[in-house]
């Protein structure tokens, strides 16, 4: 009676699903990029380097916490002179500001598997408030997430001076990322 007990106390913890907390990013599966207008033509650029930390718990979301860092001077757009100009003071200021910080602890399901976090946003030292939208499967301890959301540029002072006008760069900008983890 004993080893029945302790075998369906056994079957029943293995049936039900383990959400571990702790998410380490896939850096090599994971992307975040941006789209933006220059001369009226869209162009895209990616961060090569960017990290995410994450706490996550879909039966506790009140216990979650995000935190991205994101290596300004890794920017790519595949043309070299913006390249060459996105690090400039005018711009990203990446000699003042090597790191823009996404971080978060209010997360909303919005049904399925979407989902909102309400965080700040931290780029050229200027902390903005921002709601992500982002879709999230977990499956054992995978996770992909994918998300985006549109920011105005000049909100962080990215493109200021004789780029403080839209007439070369549009102001907005459409951050998006795709992220694959799995759970320790």
């Amino acid at each position: 009676m004993k080893l029945k007990l302790i075998t369906l106390a056994l079957a029943s913890t293995l049936s039900i699903p383990a959400f571990a907390s702790d998410w380490v990013m896939d850096k090599e599966a994971s992307s975040l990029s941006f789209m933006a207008t220059q001369s009226g033509a869209e162009f895209t650029g990616q961060f090569k380097t960017f990290d995410a930390k994450i706490n996550f718990d879909q039966e506790a979301l009140d216990s979650l916490t995000i935190s991205v860092t994101i290596d300004m001077a890794s920017v790519d757009t595949n043309a070299g002179d913006r390249d060459s100009q996105l690090p400039t003071a005018a711009w990203f200021d990446t000699s003042q500001f090597t790191t823009a910080i996404f971080e978060s602890n209010t997360i909303r399901s919005l049904g399925g598997d979407n989902y909102e976090a309400e965080g700040k946003l931290s780029i050229k030292g200027i902390a903005q408030d921002v709601t992500l939208p982002f879709s999230l499967v977990i499956d054992g301890n995978k996770a992909s997430s994918t998300g985006s959301l549109i920011l105005d540029r000049l909100d962080y002072q990215v493109g200021s001076g004789d780029w403080a006008n839209e007439s070369m760069v549009g102001f907005p900008v459409t951050v998006s990322f795709s992220i694959e983890a799995t759970s320790n």
